[in-house]
């Protein structure tokens, strides 16, 4: 009977644990979906403004301008982003912006 009464506070004590990953994992799943949507509504916003930068395509000065004010707009907010990075992946990620991004678009 004893030994039956401690397997049984074994699996008790099995399910509590796999019950609290279960919700961290959830929790973990909620995040990176919400991650996701962000990320998505960002992409939209850029086409859209993308969008509306083409409509300029017969007038250089005005497009080169949109293209800048699009360019600060989204890189500011990438290195916003970038920001909240740890050390070597900041200095990375924000390297690369800027020798790759850069000089393409202005």
């Amino acid at each position: 009977m004893e030994r039956f009464h401690k397997q049984n506070t074994q699996l008790e004590l099995n399910i509590t644990e796999l019950r609290q990953k279960l919700k961290a994992t959830d929790k973990e799943m909620h995040m990176e979906r919400q991650k996701v949507r962000d990320v998505e509504a960002v992409v939209k916003r850029f086409k859209t403004d993308l969008h509306n930068c083409v409509a300029f395509i017969q007038e250089p000065k005005t497009l080169k301008d949109s293209i800048k004010a699009l360019y600060t707009k989204y890189v500011q907010e990438d290195i916003v982003s970038i920001l909240s990075l740890n050390g070597e992946s900041r200095h990375s990620c924000m390297t690369k912006k800027l020798w790759y991004c850069a000089p393409r678009i202005i």
